[in-house]
């Protein structure tokens, strides 16, 4: 799958609100979505009362006369049953991957645009400066990190694992209620068997990947 996120999406991005058709606008769920470039990886947690979070692939398409679009593959998400990530990986790789998650961005500034879906509208704004990005992935394990920032997602652990926390001890500062990884836990994820986002502009958080 051929990929170029723009420079000015990789980020923390924090959605303000989501107002669906005929609906008010909800601003009380928390949202967090972390982009990394290269291949596009990416972490999206939502916690508060419908807590959820998946994490895998961004796929940027431009649209002759039309705004572009942002396509979500997901291969780990809270579900159990949704996804099979290996599939899922060997799908991305050959191109076959499809996913009816997407929506159309319209870049306000380069800290602020909306997303436009079918029925749906949401605010973006970043969380915080971007001065560099990391992103790695494996069956079952996705790591994107945005200057201070890292995220981590994995459905090797019972039950699946989605958190946020700060790259210098790599502690986790924010997670799920249901994830096995809990507040004040440093991630410990595989040692090996890495594959790296080609043109990261900042080391790995991690020593060994």
């Amino acid at each position: 799958m051929m990929n170029t996120i723009p420079d000015w999406m990789i980020g923390i991005w924090e959605r303000k609100y989501i107002q669906r058709e005929g609906q008010e606008k909800d601003d009380k769920t928390r949202v967090s979505y972390i982009q990394a470039g290269g291949e596009g990886l990416f972490c999206d947690v939502r916690d508060g009362e419908d807590e959820m979070a998946f994490s895998g692939l961004t796929e940027w398409k431009e649209k002759d006369g039309d705004l572009p679009e942002l396509h979500w593959h997901a291969v780990i998400t809270t579900d159990d049953s949704e996804v099979c990530d290996r599939k899922a990986w060997e799908q991305i790789s050959d191109g076959t991957h499809t996913t009816p998650d997407y929506g159309k961005v319209k870049k306000i500034s380069a800290d602020h645009w909306m997303e436009y879906g079918d029925n749906y509208t949401e605010e973006w704004v970043r969380h915080c400066p971007q001065t560099g990005w990391y992103a790695a992935s494996q069956p079952g394990h996705v790591i994107v990190s945005v200057g201070p920032y890292f995220a981590y997602a994995t459905n090797t652990t019972t039950p699946h694992s989605y958190c946020f926390g700060e790259v210098k001890d790599m502690r986790v500062t924010r997670t799920l209620k249901t994830s096995s990884y809990k507040v004040g836990d440093i991630v410990s994820p595989p040692s090996n068997g890495w594959k790296v986002s080609p043109n990261g502009t900042m080391p790995s958080p991690f020593t060994f990947c």
